[in-house]
């Protein structure tokens, strides 16, 4: 099958070009000319190359030409408001599936990457179900919402998929690598308020087998959402745990007050204002902070055959080992 790929250049786009090449698919990757492909250039030219921007639909055509699916990929993790964030979390697979429709191309699925965040927090610690009505807490939840709105209304026209990864990690990954850093250059795991609020975590390789469970879902479904996760409901110090058995060190896991991290939000805030730059650190952030996020897989698992290889516990030693491998840590 030909597959498009947005956001390939990325970390977990990177994770399901490879996936799909494994599975024997073409795969087609749409980068900006500014894009660092470090993490596609193993593929050499056996990976098509496409220009353009999901933000930038004038540059799309060549891009969706005779693909038969599409992974969307490509979203805006941190903005400048939210507007920003819409352009790319909602316009851009919008802006995909139109181009689809213009160009002609046979689609027979469109997989739409979100986030557990679209979703909003679960109560209680309980893993959310698929169907519960979704109140996101962050502009950028709200903008993963509304993304997913626009894809489900396609529904009727080409099949579509939606899959709510909570928070991922693996390697390649360079945001969630500064708690790795954290622990192994200071020796802390920071245990973040009551220590009792629990969160989903998904190893990227695994979510990248769920997109292409997806891709290559033959039923004619349309419509369906799914979350993934690797089976944990995590808590800080469960977490901070599965971090001394990856490094092999002493770590430290002081309780801080969530109240803590609201300060430093603020002074993270006044910086981007003054440089003009998104921070991904900021008072939503921290409003997360209080909450559990905590998906399943029991849905996909059952109409898809997917489940997750790699908890948290066996992720943390796999990515510290490909940290260090990178010289990254």
């Amino acid at each position: 099958m030909q597959v498009l790929v947005t956001g390939a250049s990325g970390f977990l786009g990177s994770h399901v070009v490879d996936e799909l090449r494994a599975a024997g698919h073409e795969v087609r990757v749409l980068v900006r000319s500014t894009s660092r492909l470090d993490h596609l250039e193993h593929h050499g030219e056996a990976v098509a190359r496409a220009v353009g921007a999901v933000d930038a639909p004038e540059t799309l055509a060549a891009a969706v030409a005779g693909c038969e699916a599409i992974v969307s990929c490509a979203g805006l993790t941190k903005a400048r408001d939210e507007a920003e964030f819409d352009r790319v979390n909602q316009g851009g697979p919008v802006n995909l599936l139109d181009a689809a429709r213009a160009a002609g191309a046979p689609l027979r699925r469109f997989v739409h990457i979100s986030s557990l965040a679209a979703a909003g927090p679960s109560q209680d610690g309980a893993a959310r179900e698929e169907d519960e009505p979704c109140a996101p807490l962050s502009a950028y939840g709200r903008s993963k919402r509304r993304g997913e709105e626009a894809v489900l209304a396609r529904a009727g026209e080409v099949p579509v998929t939606v899959i709510r990864p909570p928070a991922i990690y693996g390697p390649r990954d360079a945001e969630i690598f500064a708690f790795f850093s954290l622990a192994k250059r200071a020796r802390l795991a920071p245990i973040i308020g009551s220590g009792k609020t629990r969160i989903s975590m998904i190893y990227g390789p695994d979510c990248a087998r769920a997109a292409r469970a997806a891709v290559e879902d033959a039923s004619g479904r349309s419509g369906a959402v799914y979350h993934v996760d690797d089976g944990g409901a995590w808590t800080w110090g469960e977490m901070a745990d599965a971090l001394r058995g990856a490094l092999g060190k002493r770590i430290f896991s002081p309780r801080i007050p969530v109240a803590v991290f609201g300060v430093a939000a603020l002074f993270s805030e006044a910086f981007g204002k003054l440089t003009g730059k998104a921070m991904i650190f900021n008072r939503d952030k921290v409003r997360d902070m209080r909450h559990s996020y905590v998906g399943g897989h029991a849905r996909i698992q059952r109409e898809l055959g997917w489940t997750p290889s790699v908890d948290f516990r066996d992720g943390a030693k796999l990515t510290v080992a490909w940290y260090r491998e990178a010289g990254w840590l």
